[in-house]
């Protein structure tokens, strides 16, 4: 449900309320006004290129990252419990920072793209296929009315964030992630993000607060709240 109904209500709003999006404020691209008596010939371009240089650039970064936040998460788990990949996220996050302060190298492109592409459809799918609904059918009637009742009351909630925030693009993206990310996991927030993005443009506000609240500070308050409560 997070998947089904994220990216199309936030379509809906979008139509709705006649939001603006990036794509519409885009500058058109000039006409070019050729003389015609000037000769002109088509020359053929190169090949498209092969990406592997920048797919093996960012599979490394992204090995080295989940190396040493193995080895951060470990560390951490001494003092308190935190999923295995927050490690990597924070380790992620400062090579990110330091490559964009720096500038000695650069942790984007196509590249990272299309690992983080692959990524999030591995996740969502394993996380799908990993269910075992065959241990729910005694409760598929109460657990069927639950989710009508989470997924009524998720569309009221993201419809009056739409308005709290401005009923801008920004605020359409954080109702398309809030949806993917409450009913279902960060992952699937990323997923209405970039399902919307990909045909209005993209919003770097939103990704940056989906992603940070979702995948890093939601489990960190999770874990001390968790371990504060079991410590009573």
């Amino acid at each position: 449900m997070a998947l089904l109904i994220g990216a199309p209500f936030a379509e809906w709003l979008i139509r709705k309320y006649k939001v603006i999006t990036p794509k519409e404020v885009d500058t058109p691209e000039p006409e070019l006004h050729i003389p015609e008596d000037l000769e002109t010939t088509v020359v053929e371009g190169e090949k498209d290129p092969t990406y592997t240089p920048q797919l093996l650039k960012a599979g490394t970064i992204v090995a080295i990252c989940m190396g040493l936040g193995a080895v951060l998460s470990q560390y951490m788990g001494q003092y308190i419990t935190l999923p295995a990949y927050i490690g990597s996220m924070i380790v992620a996050a400062i090579v990110r920072n330091v490559g964009d302060f720096s500038g000695k190298y650069t942790v984007e492109g196509k590249g990272m793209n299309a690992i983080a592409e692959i990524s999030l459809v591995l996740f969502v799918t394993m996380a799908i296929n990993g269910l075992k609904l065959h241990e729910l059918l005694n409760l598929a009637l109460p657990l069927m009315i639950i989710l009508a009742g989470q997924t009524i009351l998720m569309v009221v909630f993201a419809w009056a964030m739409f308005f709290i925030f401005g009923k801008t693009y920004d605020a359409v993206m954080l109702c398309a992630g809030g949806i993917g990310f409450s009913m279902g996991s960060t992952a699937n927030g990323l997923a209405n993000m970039q399902a919307i993005a990909e045909k209005y443009g993209s919003s770097p506000r939103a990704w940056l607060i989906i992603s940070l609240v979702g995948a890093f500070l939601i489990d960190l308050i999770n874990a001390l709240l968790v371990t504060w409560m079991g410590a009573w």
